[in-house]
């Protein structure tokens, strides 16, 4: 009977560290697969679209902007391509849309449009552009 506190005692305290160690590790579980709140700026209403619509060809008049590069999306950039930019190289094409692509899962993952990756994303396909205007031959 004497054995039995010796026993007893180590085997209570593993118990209560087995059931605290679950309850916390259910929580981070819960906490990382919990749906995310939905952002004012994750969807685009068919306004902001109509805000960002612009011509690949108006980019030697004035270059498009960040917030108009953010809001357009991989079709759209496929639609623009496919309507008389034929001769631009198909490279060319694809990165610009991986790029956009990449871009608008983030914004409709939940990121903020306004963080300094997706707006460097952005200024990176301004870039695409310009350049390819510099040198449409190469």
């Amino acid at each position: 009977m004497k054995s039995l506190p010796k026993i007893l005692a180590p085997t209570v305290f593993l118990i209560l560290a087995l059931v605290a160690f679950l309850i916390i590790y259910n929580q981070q579980t819960e906490r990382r697969t919990a749906p995310r709140p939905p952002s004012d700026n994750a969807r685009l209403t068919s306004s902001d679209r109509a805000k960002a619509n612009f011509d690949l060809e108006s980019i030697s008049k004035s270059d498009p902007t960040i917030e108009q590069v953010l809001a357009m999306g991989p079709a759209d950039w496929e639609s623009k391509f496919d309507s008389g930019y034929e001769k631009l190289d198909p490279e060319f094409k694809q990165e610009v849309i991986m790029l956009a692509g990449e871009l608008r899962n983030a914004i409709e993952a939940g990121d903020d449009p306004e963080s300094e990756e997706l707006k460097s994303y952005a200024e990176t396909i301004l870039i695409l552009l310009k350049e390819r205007e510099k040198s449409p031959n190469e």
